[in-house]
């Protein structure tokens, strides 16, 4: 876990690569934290766009350097929301990057987030 301590403060902005590159924040829940956009998110490769401030997923400290939570799925053929996806990522890179997977039902999916700003430890 790159000698970070047991668990690591997500709060705050994060890029992360949908059909754009997109800005999320890390909100805290008292039980783990919401994860939302700042910016628009384009869904996939389409025409599809969901606002600011849409809720993207949350997840929890997991133990280590590991969250687990669940990521929104949407739709790309009408960017309606479609269900949710369970999703574990992994602090990396001394708390800079978030990398892991989302498992959909269609298959799994790699996901990163790159920390904007200093990690809050």
């Amino acid at each position: 876990m790159d000698g970070l301590p047991r668990e690591v403060r997500l709060t705050g902005s994060w890029h992360c690569r949908y059909g754009n590159f997109a800005i999320v924040e890390f909100l805290s829940t008292g039980v783990g934290y919401s994860i939302r956009a700042a910016s628009k998110v384009v869904i996939g490769n389409t025409r599809f766009e969901l606002p600011p401030g849409t809720v993207l997923g949350d997840v929890r400290h997991a133990g280590g350097g590991r969250y687990e939570g669940r990521h929104a799925m949407y739709q790309l053929a009408n960017g309606a929301f479609g269900r949710w996806s369970t999703m574990a990522v992994t602090l990396q890179n001394s708390g800079w990057r978030l990398a892991g997977s989302i498992f959909d039902l269609h298959g799994v999916i790699a996901i990163t987030f790159d920390r904007i700003g200093a990690p809050a430890v």
